[in-house]
């Protein structure tokens, strides 16, 4: 006894346009990056922004380091 599901509202491939016209107004450099389609891609962007991630916070706090140091002395 499997339940049929409705037709959504909106169709997958327009909703997938509209947010992407969405976040390409927003930020137009954007508009070549697509979301990941397989697992695979999901794992290599989450590797990649936690790397980005990282070495964000790494240069942040050395800067940080650095101007405390500084002016202490």
């Amino acid at each position: 006894m499997r339940q049929e599901r409705a037709a959504p509202a909106i169709p997958h491939r327009t909703w997938r346009h509209v947010v992407t016209e969405r976040t390409t107004r927003r930020w137009p450099g954007l508009k070549h990056i697509r979301r990941p389609r397989t697992r695979r891609g999901w794992l290599i962007t989450i590797a990649a922004s936690g790397a980005i991630l990282a070495l964000k916070l790494t240069l942040g706090l050395g800067a940080l380091v650095l101007v405390v140091h500084l002016l202490t002395h």
